[in-house]
């Protein structure tokens, strides 16, 4: 989720060459829309397999434990190896732009 964050974050930064509250608060936001689905499913996907492995021994659990549930597992487990992108480079000129700026 950092690497998320910071690849909006410093898109906004190169595009303005300076953090601006306002396009920060956009970047935020982005992020956002970006990550809400896949938070929801991991956090789904976590419930469900606690619930699974620790309720009960009942057949009918087993069952659905043994046939379905581990069917599944190698989908949600997929969901944690997603590709952040790449975060973007500033050249060191930038850099030295910036700290002659005092930013």
């Amino acid at each position: 989720d950092a690497v998320v964050l910071g690849r909006h974050i410093g898109e906004s930064f190169i595009r303005y060459r300076r953090l601006v509250p306002r396009e920060a608060a956009k970047a935020v936001e982005s992020y956002i829309k970006e990550r809400r689905w896949r938070v929801a499913g991991l956090i789904t996907g976590s419930y469900l397999s606690g619930w699974v492995q620790q309720d009960g021994s009942g057949w009918w659990m087993k069952l659905f434990r043994d046939v379905i549930f581990y069917r599944l597992y190698h989908r949600i487990m997929d969901v944690i190896h997603y590709d952040c992108g790449k975060l973007p480079e500033v050249s060191s000129s930038t850099e030295l732009e910036n700290q002659s700026l005092g930013i």
